[in-house]
């Protein structure tokens, strides 16, 4: 059933990026030329997609690319997709102390941008909702009194959505760089897999309860 959700979110996410370029006017309307250092570049060259990685992913372990497309001058549409594998314990410790679990899973977080700043999208300060579908798989030994440690297995699916604050800048026509961060609200569901072991009995912490945080500072490709 959830695959089902998570497929249908993405559907409706694609249908309104379609829906909104079919809308959209050929060009945008003239407007003064946006201005660089070097260079006049016209409004209708302003790159319109940007191919990003957050850099700063890969200290929680995680790897995280991001896909946005231009709408019109003040709105645009963002997937991300994310990735990780990692041992608690042996990241963050000061958050898992000794607890040793094998995680690795993905994330896919469908995001809207609406711009604030006087400059054309994808350029200036935004705000965006977005939503999040993540799922991990977890492997850990259960140790109980006067028994040998049994090997356990779980799944954990999050489905949350929330907001964030940001700026975003393009140099010349290529080169992004964008930075944002907000909270969320998250449903967590968990699954053990392992017949004899009960759900309590697995030792991965819910830190945050049903609140999250999003923060990251992403560099790209626009075209």
């Amino acid at each position: 059933m959830k695959k089902y959700i998570l497929l249908g979110l993405l559907l409706a996410f694609t249908l309104s990026i379609c829906e909104a370029q079919v809308r959209r006017k050929p060009t945008y309307d003239r407007r003064p030329a946006y201005r660089t250092n070097k260079r006049v570049i016209d409004i209708d060259d302003m790159p319109k997609n940007i191919i990003k990685v957050n850099y700063l992913s890969p200290l929680a372990a995680t790897g995280s690319f991001f896909y946005e497309r231009v709408i019109n001058e003040k709105m645009s549409a963002q997937l991300g997709f994310s990735f990780s594998r990692f041992t608690t314990g042996s990241i963050l410790p000061a958050l898992f102390g000794d607890t040793r679990v094998k995680m690795r899973g993905y994330a896919i977080t469908p995001e809207f941008r609406y711009y604030l700043s006087s400059t054309e999208a994808p350029r200036g300060f935004f705000i965006g909702p977005f939503l999040r579908y993540r799922h991990s798989d977890a492997t850990a030994n259960i140790d109980r009194e006067n028994a040998a440690p049994i090997q356990a297995d779980a799944q954990f699916t999050t489905i949350g959505a929330g907001v964030l604050i940001g700026g975003q800048w393009v140099f010349g026509k290529h080169f992004s760089m964008d930075i944002f961060m907000g909270p969320s609200l998250n449903a967590r569901y968990t699954k053990v897999t392992t017949p004899e072991v009960e759900e309590r009995e697995f030792p991965v912490p819910n830190l945050f309860g049903p609140f999250g945080f999003r923060a990251g500072v992403t560099v790209g490709f626009a075209f």
